[in-house]
């Protein structure tokens, strides 16, 4: 009885918030993996930050490790690497060497996995673990756009390779805080695709109604009693549709002994928290006679 009374009670936050069980621990684990960090490099200094405050000289840019909630192996030279995941830091203003900056730096850094070649989690990517982080002119400190930034306390150290080390008490908080469903950085992605389901299958009704020949065959009523069930990272299942929720897109196939149907089409949100579906593809091919 007492074993029943703990499962309810670990349960009951994620039953609450509509989120199911295996969902619910998935987010909670990747809030464990975003506490720590530990990741190695090529370049050379030394920089220890709080937050938003910095002190040393850096130049460097990881290949591997663990940073982001993520372990990561990249393949690219350095030349290339440094591009997209680079540290640096300097006690005096430097020219950078970019269009888009036109005013010397005293840090730049950022950490952009998606565009990088290797290995490493897509997740996250998708719960907007990458950043970028720049100031201009003044030595010691540096702003980002990402709040989990400023909880950040690491440092970097090495001549020609680097190790990395890191613990942010703000994603420890925010771990904790997540048993009882309270997202303080907005990075349960799990959570967010349980409330985006029900927008996205919505969104496709709407479309179906509104075009009744779209969709050959379709009834919009019978579609409504269905559920969407999880089929995989951050799809879902509704009938004959696949919806892609990472990549807020859907595609269906129907088929029949005469003919076959093929659908792609995406979503895009509107206010007030409303998505809406557009159909971008539509292909019909007729079954050769046997």
């Amino acid at each position: 009885m007492r074993r029943l009374a703990l499962s309810l009670l670990v349960l009951a936050p994620a039953l609450a918030a509509g989120c199911g069980p295996r969902g619910y621990f998935t987010d909670r684990w990747r809030d464990a993996k975003d506490v720590f960090s530990a990741s190695v490099g090529t370049g050379g200094g030394a920089k220890a930050r709080v937050g938003p405050v910095q002190v040393g000289a850096l130049f460097n840019s990881d290949f591997a490790g663990f940073r982001g909630g993520t372990g990561f192996h990249l393949t690219q030279p350095f030349s290339e690497r440094a591009g997209q995941v680079l540290d640096m830091a300097s006690p005096v203003p430097l020219p950078w060497p970019s269009d888009k900056i036109r005013f010397p730096l005293t840090s730049a850094e950022g950490f952009n996995l998606e565009y990088c070649e290797g290995r490493f989690d897509r997740a996250a990517v998708d719960r907007d673990k990458t950043y970028n982080a720049i100031f201009p002119f003044i030595p010691l400190l540096t702003v980002s756009d990402r709040p989990y930034y400023y909880t950040q306390v690491e440092a970097v150290v090495g001549v020609g390779g680097t190790l990395r080390l890191g613990f942010n008490p703000g994603e420890l908080l925010d771990f904790l805080l997540g048993w009882t469903t309270l997202d303080i950085y907005g990075d349960d992605l799990e959570a967010r695709w349980e409330r985006q389901a029900p927008r996205a299958k919505a969104a496709l009704l709407a479309l179906m109604r509104a075009e009744p020949k779209l969709f050959e065959g379709a009834d919009p009523e019978r579609f409504a009693a269905l559920g969407m069930k999880p089929a995989g990272y951050g799809k879902y299942a509704w009938g004959a549709f696949t919806v892609n929720l990472a990549e807020r897109t859907y595609a269906a196939a129907i088929s029949s002994e005469a003919a076959f149907w093929h659908y792609r089409g995406h979503f895009y949100g509107q206010r007030f928290g409303e998505w809406q579906a557009a159909n971008i593809e539509k292909q019909h091919a007729t079954a050769a006679p046997k």
